[in-house]
């Protein structure tokens, strides 16, 4: 939220629980699920993660294949559902239903290392 206007500030500062973070290494996203795993949190839907910014899309993408192994992160989008899966997985469908599947290893350099 470092380029949250004042007046958005004062309007939700009454409404919401407002956490000031300086460090400016991590996007506001990672800074929320951060907390929200060192709060116990399980899973998180990450909802607007796919705006009108194609590197925030790009960065917010990634985000759930960075926390893959601390939070079970998933990205709603329209009519589209992001998730990461490891293993063998089955999923149910239904007719005419398009599912994509990515295939990403440690070679990438986008999962953690062993």
């Amino acid at each position: 939220m470092d380029s949250i206007t004042k007046s958005n500030l004062d309007y939700f500062k009454d409404k919401s629980k407002i956490i000031k973070l300086k460090r400016q290494n991590d996007t506001d996203v990672e800074k929320s699920i951060k907390y929200l795993i060192d709060k116990g949190f399980k899973e998180i839907v990450l909802l607007g993660a796919t705006g009108d910014r194609l590197d925030h899309s790009f960065c917010n993408m990634g985000i759930v294949i960075k926390f893959f192994n601390q939070i079970n992160i998933s990205i709603l989008h329209r009519k589209s559902f992001l998730k990461a899966y490891s293993g063998k997985v089955s999923l149910a469908s239904i007719k005419d239903e398009t599912i994509s599947i990515y295939g990403i290893d440690k070679k990438l350099k986008l999962l953690p290392q062993d």
